[in-house]
């Protein structure tokens, strides 16, 4: 299993097109979070290594998930969605991303 494969993470399951045609919808049988959070992921065992309980617990009821959809590729935490550059902005999407590479369970990254 390559660490390096690419995990996306959305509470709309918008995705580009490239991850919807490359990658592979993932369930995680928890349906609180499988009915709010969509997931495409190139090796459904790595996502499920990374979505632990804790996450998916996180990730269901964090409203910045909303904002910034996050992709996980090859060991490199960024977001997606459409912002205004603004200092503001830029802060906030930067906490975000902290929070989550705090949560996410560093010995599976």
């Amino acid at each position: 299993m390559p660490e390096s494969a690419p995990l996306f993470v959305s509470a709309h399951g918008a995705f580009p097109t490239r991850v919807m045609r490359e990658f592979e919808q993932v369930k995680t049988f928890d349906r609180d979070f499988d009915r709010a959070v969509k997931v495409r992921a190139a090796d459904r065992e790595r996502a499920a290594e990374l979505l632990t309980q804790d996450v998916r617990d996180w990730l269901r009821t964090e409203t910045r998930l909303a904002q910034w959809p996050i992709y996980l590729e090859r060991a490199t935490l960024r977001t997606g969605g459409h912002r205004p550059l603004t200092r503001e902005t830029l802060l906030a999407e930067a906490d975000f991303l902290i929070d989550v590479s705090g949560r996410l369970p560093a010995d599976r990254l």
